[in-house]
């Protein structure tokens, strides 16, 4: 019998895993943590679920699709849209951050003279901080960006990330109506990675 090594215990390691022992090979599999699956598991703090890890899955390929709902049961939700809530301007906005929103936010004028001045997008960034920044200017970043990757991440700065593959297209989208699909959008991609 052949014999594998898989090291790390994540979604990927344990689909890996997986498909080797259906390939009859004797899988040996190393995880440091206490559990598998990686960033897919929630956790509860005080009574309240957080749950970590991939919430949306986007394809065009059906056969992708099949693949992984043979080992992942997941559901489809054309209609399902991706907002964030803005607890400082007590709304719920797009994201991908979409320019049609701006007009409704209490600080549009401020945003506008801020994207006048930023890049459409910044491939060389050092950073993720700098990344949006320079994309979307520092309000929008403060308000739909900042704190959501300190929390997923567990950082104290988005300077200790850099982001090799971003949300495809660009960081400030035209119309909210348009879904991931029609963008050619896709759900899988490379996330944050921590500088050295």
């Amino acid at each position: 019998m052949k014999t594998a090594l898989v090291i790390g215990g994540g979604f990927g390691g344990c689909l890996a895993s997986q498909l080797l022992v259906e390939k009859r090979f004797d899988v040996t599999l190393i995880e440091k943590t206490s559990f598998l699956g990686g960033g897919c598991k929630t956790f509860y703090y005080g009574g309240h679920p957080y749950t970590y890890g991939p919430r949306h899955f986007l394809t065009k390929r059906e056969d992708v699709w099949q693949f992984l709902n043979r080992y992942l049961p997941m559901r489809r939700i054309p209609e399902h849209e991706f907002l964030t809530y803005v607890e400082r301007d007590q709304s719920f906005y797009h994201f991908p951050i979409h320019r049609d929103e701006i007009p409704e936010m209490p600080d549009a004028e401020k945003i506008n003279r801020e994207l006048k001045e930023c890049r459409a997008e910044n491939p060389s960034a050092a950073n993720l901080e700098e990344f949006w920044t320079t994309s979307v200017g520092p309000t929008l970043y403060s308000k739909l960006v900042e704190s959501y990757s300190k929390k997923m991440w567990q950082i104290d700065s988005n300077t200790e990330l850099t982001f090799s593959i971003i949300t495809k297209g660009v960081a400030l989208r035209e119309r909210p109506g348009q879904s991931l699909l029609e963008r050619g959008d896709f759900g899988v991609s490379r996330g944050p990675q921590r500088l050295r």
